[in-house]
């Protein structure tokens, strides 16, 4: 649950030479000195706030019977504006919006939208119910607190899209927002907090078969305290600005998921954005395309069990990871593996990988701590790269790698300069990757002498 809108009291000299006591609102949601999420000041400071909404009638209302009737004669364009008080749950005919002072003053038990477009959610709470959005819908949402919601916070599907600013979801029973086969998801200055199975699930449910990958969007967005996956991306196509995900822990029956996951041919770009504390794998990329980073605006991962995880990139498919920093993470900094090709690290650093006690199939288990790992098959450019203090092994490359990968410009520290590049289960140089001026010899073993954490 989100801080309560606490006040702080700061005693301040007068000119009598007394004190006042004045209150000052907290911020319940600060993503990197900002607040985020919905705002601490109500809309207007009127019972019922319309300006700024394009609204062909308005219609003020103050109890349930009366809003049961506005909405009976509510036609596209017509404003219901609410009194501050508690309602049942509504169900807004097409292009109808609904408006409140804020969401401190204004609660509705749950809203669904059934269609059509132009309709806007301001100032208001909405409770157990949670929010609908289906029937190829174009919603906008600002300064909208869903709160305690059953099931799912919001739930988007038939092609909705939802414009998000300014708003929350904190403390819903299962997912934050679940938007399976939606049309668009655009989130700003927004949070989703304490969400059991996940912050956002996005999914196109045709997953690599989807005639088009629906687009996502969020920026200065927080997801915190989410279970199973903070983001998870599936079948769409996504982009991340100055967004945090942090504190991402076990889903029901102590599921392990990651910070973010992007699956299913997913389209993936990130740009300033920090993955803190996950329970699973911080950074999960399965058969899909992403840019981890950008020049300027690169990603953080830090405190996972496990910290990046990019599998089975196809060949018509690539990932490219740009000033990374991939810190304080267990198990591994970053495995390539599942045969992945074009993963290219550029600019980037692997610091501080610490052992873990690692699950091993079909039995047994093994204490892993590697910065890199890297399996048969797959194919990785590095171009730019410092790793330091690594608990067991620096670089473990496991089998041979194609003739394409390369590395440049790499910098061991930390005790890694003394452990090196290793690869096992070879004997042969073409099976290394090549190596570029000043960066160690590849030290080949052809016995399996490391597990490896990499799936």
């Amino acid at each position: 649950m989100p801080a309560p809108r606490a006040t702080v009291l700061l005693a301040l000299c007068c000119a009598c030479g007394g004190s006042v006591r004045v209150e000052q609102p907290q911020c319940p949601y600060e993503l990197r000195g900002e607040c985020v999420g919905v705002p601490m000041s109500s809309v207007c400071p009127d019972d019922f706030c319309t300006e700024d909404a394009s609204c062909t009638q308005v219609v003020e209302v103050s109890d349930d019977q009366a809003l049961a009737a506005a909405l009976a004669d509510a036609s596209p364009g017509t404003c219901l504006a609410l009194a501050p008080g508690d309602y049942q749950q509504v169900a807004l005919p097409e292009g109808v919006s609904l408006l409140g002072r804020s969401a401190d003053d204004v609660r509705v038990l749950g809203v669904t939208v059934g269609g059509g477009s132009g309709a806007l959610l301001r100032g208001i709470e909405i409770g157990m119910s949670g929010l609908v959005v289906d029937g190829h819908a174009d919603l906008t949402m600002h300064a909208v607190r869903v709160a305690r919601s059953s099931f799912d916070g919001i739930r988007l599907e038939g092609n909705a899209r939802l414009a998000m600013s300014r708003s929350e979801v904190v403390a819903p029973g299962e997912r934050g927002i679940r938007a399976v086969d939606l049309g668009a998801l655009v989130m700003t200055y927004s949070a989703l907090s304490d969400t059991p199975v996940a912050g956002l699930w996005a999914q196109c449910a045709m997953g690599c078969d989807c005639p088009e990958a629906p687009p996502v969007a969020l920026e200065r967005v927080l997801v915190k305290g989410a279970g199973t996956y903070g983001l998870a991306l599936i079948g769409v196509s996504a982009r991340l600005q100055t967004s945090d995900v942090l504190d991402t822990r076990p889903g029901p029956d102590f599921q392990m998921g990651a910070g973010l996951g992007a699956s299913g041919c997913s389209e993936v770009t990130l740009e300033d954005v920090h993955i803190d504390k996950s329970a699973g794998v911080g950074l999960l990329i399965d058969e899909s395309d992403a840019e981890l980073g950008v020049k300027g605006a690169g990603i953080v991962v830090a405190r996972a069990s496990q910290g990046v995880i990019i599998t089975h990139i196809a060949s018509q498919q690539q990932v490219s990871m740009v000033e990374a920093a991939i810190e304080d993470n267990g198990g591994l900094g970053i495995c390539v593996g599942g045969f992945s090709a074009h993963v290219s690290i550029q600019d980037s650093s692997i610091s501080r990988t610490h052992t873990i006690l690692v699950p091993l199939a079909p039995a047994g288990s093994a204490e892993i701590g590697d910065g890199i790992e890297w399996t048969a098959g797959s194919e990785v450019r590095i171009d730019g790269l410092t790793l330091r203090s690594s608990e067991r092994q620096s670089i473990l490359i496991d089998g041979p790698v194609p003739a394409s990968s390369r590395i440049d410009n790499l910098v061991l520290a930390g005790g890694d300069e003394d452990k090196g590049i290793v690869q096992q289960k070879v004997l042969n140089s073409s099976d290394a990757p090549v190596v570029g001026p000043g960066v160690p010899p590849v030290k080949q073993e052809y016995e399996p002498l490391w597990d490896l954490a990499c799936p």
